[in-house]
Parts: structure tokens; C-alpha cells; sequence
């Protein structure tokens, strides 16, 4: 055999080795969706934390956020999760092209659920006066 088919039968095992186990998929789906979730938990909860302590809904640089007493408490759990964030989005895009296909959805619903979710609502959460007041 030649090499190129050799090569071709590995990546075609590695593949099969996935789907057979579809707890392995399940777990990758949560485990990406680990990071998305900590930090809109962690922004959103510094956002309600800085509307209390203000008594009123802080606004684009009204505060600047880094001027808070609280600030470097959320944001330094804010800073340790964005490069997770990073790859946990690469993970997730990689166990898309990997676990899904249109006859095996209903074994991931559960666990594409949560972490489709986290996800984009990371990205929404960026674009919305809660994000902008943060990355100010």
C-alpha cells in the first residue's frame, strides 16, 4: 500500500475511534462550553455588582469600569478565562465537524444545547451595552 493510503485508513480509524464512544463527543461539547459560561457569569455578575454599588445602570465609560474598587477582583478571573474562551471555541468547531452529522444530532442535543449557547452568548454579550461598558 502506498503512503498516502496508509495515512488515509489512520485518519479514518481516529474517526471511527471517536464515534463509537459518544460520551467522548458529549464530554468535548461540555468541556468547551466550560469557559463561554464562567465569563458571562463573571461580566454579567460584575455588571450587576457595579449597578449596585453605583445605584443605577453604569453606561458606556460612566464609570470606566477599571476605576471601580471591584474591578480588579472580576477581572482577574475575566483575564484568566479569555484565551480559554479562545480555545474552547476552536474545540467546539473541531467536535462540530467531528460528532455531528444529520442522523447522530439527537445524542448531542443535551450537550450542543449548552454549549451552542455559552457560546453565542458570549458573542451577543460583547455587542451589547454589558460588553461595551466592560471592554471600555
Amino acid at each position: 500500500m502506498s503512503a498516502k493510503v496508509l495515512a488515509k485508513n489512520d485518519l479514518t480509524h481516529s474517526f471511527e475511534f471517536f464515534m463509537k464512544y459518544k460520551e467522548t463527543g458529549k464530554i468535548f461539547f461540555y468541556v468547551s462550553s466550560i469557559a463561554p459560561w464562567c465569563l458571562l457569569i463573571t461580566i454579567v455578575s460584575f455588571f450587576i455588582h457595579a449597578s449596585i454599588i453605583l445605584k443605577r445602570l453604569p453606561s458606556y465609560n460612566n464609570p470606566d469600569p477599571k476605576e471601580m474598587a471591584v474591578y480588579n477582583f472580576y477581572d482577574a478571573i475575566v483575564s484568566k478565562l479569555d484565551a480559554p474562551w479562545g480555545f474552547s471555541i476552536a474545540i467546539w468547531l473541531i467536535c462540530l465537524l467531528i460528532f455531528l452529522r444529520p442522523h447522530k444530532i439527537k445524542e448531542y442535543r443535551s450537550a450542543l444545547l449548552v454549549s451552542t449557547v455559552g457560546h453565542i452568548g458570549m458573542f451577543i454579550l460583547i455587542m451589547t451595552p454589558i460588553g461595551e461598558w466592560y471592554l471600555d
